[in-house]
């Protein structure tokens, strides 16, 4: 062979050594290049013209792998929360995010404490998701929604014939989630019994079905919710301290929305959002006026109470939400402040209107009986709404009357309110629907 040719193969071999030298070997070397290349580019800028996506730096970024994410413009930021579900930038709820984020990688039972309407449900979803059980299943338990006499059965399951109208075995849902998540909302409301067997098919990871003693599999990672005092329900022993013991292996607080400033305008343009797509209307957001009513109002409902709001004020407004578009609370106060010196603003706060006089007046009768002073139609004198108790007065025994009258009255309002419907006075007053009919059969209304 000449010497042109053998240069020419040299030059060949030497072309395709370099380029096995750069072909990666193994599945540590890709990683680290995907590694390299995520940290020369960031996924999140605007894609230059002509310019191929970057795929495998986007997979690393946004946790998945596939088409990179649109670019976003300077005015917006990327959301800081754990879930796309949970929305919040305020260091309350930054500090939740951290919180499932960790606990999220273990199999702890988690404990989520907080008022009606925070989000606890939302959580426990987050949770799950997180967790290396999310393709599992995730089963819900409302406790406070299942009749006492069901609840067994519907967490444990039963054997065909194990009882009257049993034509058939069912699953219970400790069955249904095996593997996965199992969300125990209301957990306060179980019963002693049920507590137990809980507490046993917890430590066991077994459970039996109603009328069978075969032992069945039951690996499911436990979420619990309230929004009681679950120490307070231990020391009143409607709740078992060593089944306490069990579920807050990893409490999480939620804040109360008018505790998180800082998140009720995001939530507020989040629900509008979406409000925006549901009634099909071009609404460009919130007058200054709003704004400040949204962040004064206490929002005794919390997050559940904004979005109804919005929801109803985006349905009115053709616009932009005006202060006139926002709703009474369910408690009959406005959004809109009013100072504490303007008329009828005192009542406002407490709740009452004048069509509510009716009850409240027999509920003032029923602690202190038919003489309480009136100012229906009668005449002169400093009568008016003021309260006038018979002597002699026991302290205790009148604080207990006030207890239960004060109960009567809000249960007359909410069901006034919600014309008869117990269901929705339940929602009303926070408590669930079985707590509603055990006050009512007590207070005789």
């Amino acid at each position: 062979m000449s010497a042109r040719g053998q240069t020419r193969r040299r030059a060949i071999h030497a072309k395709s050594a370099s380029k096995r030298t750069e072909r990666p070997s193994s599945l540590k070397e890709v990683l680290c290049r995907a590694l390299e290349i995520s940290k020369s580019r960031d996924p999140l800028q605007p894609q230059l013209p002509g310019e191929e996506p970057n795929e495998v730096a986007t997979g690393i970024r946004s946790g998945r792998a596939g088409p990179s994410r649109p670019s976003l413009s300077p005015n917006c930021a990327p959301d800081l929360r754990v879930d796309d579900q949970i929305i919040g930038d305020s260091q309350p709820m930054l500090a939740v995010f951290e919180q499932v984020r960790l606990v999220a990688r273990t199999d702890l039972s988690v404990l989520v404490l907080g008022e009606s309407g925070t989000g606890k449900e939302l959580v426990a979803h987050a949770l799950h998701r997180a967790s290396r059980r999310a393709a599992m299943p995730f089963v819900t338990v409302d406790s406070g929604a299942l009749p006492e006499a069901l609840i067994e059965t519907e967490l444990f399951g039963y054997e065909k014939g194990a009882f009257t109208g049993a034509e058939e075995s069912h699953p219970g849902r400790l069955e249904s989630a095996n593997g996965g998540t199992l969300f125990l909302d209301e957990v306060c409301n179980l019963p002693l019994l049920t507590q137990a067997k809980l507490l046993r098919a917890l430590d066991r990871k077994e459970i039996h079905h109603l009328g069978s003693l075969r032992p069945l599999k039951a690996d499911v990672r436990i979420i619990a919710a309230t929004n009681k005092d679950l120490e307070a329900a231990v020391v009143e022993g409607a709740f078992r301290l060593d089944l306490l013991y069990r579920l807050n292996e990893f409490p999480i607080w939620l804040l109360p929305l008018r505790d998180r400033e800082g998140d009720i305008v995001m939530l507020a343009r989040h629900f509008l959002d979406a409000a925006r797509r549901q009634c099909r209307k071009n609404i460009r957001g919130f007058s200054e006026e709003v704004v400040a009513a949204l962040l004064s109002h206490p929002w005794p409902g919390n997050v559940r109470e904004l979005k109804n709001a919005v929801i109803r004020a985006a349905i009115l407004a053709e616009d932009v939400i005006r202060v006139e578009h926002l709703p009474l609370s369910p408690h009959g106060r406005s959004l809109v402040p009013q100072p504490l010196g303007a008329p009828g603003a005192l009542q406002s706060l407490l709740g009452f209107s004048p069509s509510r006089a009716a009850p409240v007046r027999e509920t003032q009768q029923a602690l202190y009986g038919k003489g309480v002073a009136s100012n229906e139609g009668g005449s002169g004198g400093d009568t008016g709404n003021s309260l006038t108790p018979p002597l002699p007065l026991d302290l205790k025994t009148v604080t207990e009357q006030a207890a239960g009258v004060a109960q009567r009255t809000a249960i007359l309002i909410a069901l006034e309110h919600c014309r008869g419907n117990k269901s929705g006075a339940a929602r009303l007053l926070h408590v669930d629907y079985k707590t509603l009919l055990s006050k009512i059969k007590k207070l005789e209304i």
